[in-house]
């Protein structure tokens, strides 16, 4: 079964939905950096770079990162400490609170998804 998907990143406006598609990776990002910014390797890598940073360090120090209908990162609260006791040895250790990355997708990311036209929504 196709489904016809909005042409939001360039990538495909086709898609089969019954078949597994190969993940995007980071080189596939720098490829179209490279390509709609005309840029070289270096310079488009750099940029994802910085743009990665910029979110991976928003997110390690407590803050949410949004951008608007696409998605948002935050921090979330941290996991209760616990202790844990291995079945192999025996030994009980003590396993401290976590705090994990939380992405919540946007509105309009939703609806591309779902096979919509993408639309900027203001999220509150």
């Amino acid at each position: 079964m196709k489904t016809l998907i909005p042409d939001y990143l360039g990538l495909t406006s086709e898609v089969d939905v019954t078949k597994k598609s190969k993940p995007l990776m980071r080189e596939d990002i720098v490829l179209k950096l490279m390509r709609e910014l005309k840029m070289e390797r270096k310079e488009a890598n750099a940029v994802l770079q910085a743009f990665l940073d910029t979110i991976i360090d928003a997110v390690k120090h407590g803050e949410k990162v949004v951008i608007q209908s696409v998605f948002s990162f935050r921090r979330a609260g941290p996991s209760k400490a616990f202790e844990f006791k291995s079945p192999k040895n025996g030994k009980v250790y003590d396993v401290p609170a976590k705090y994990k990355p939380h992405f919540t997708p946007g509105e309009g990311l939703k609806r591309l998804v779902n096979g919509k036209e993408f639309i900027l929504v203001k999220e509150s």
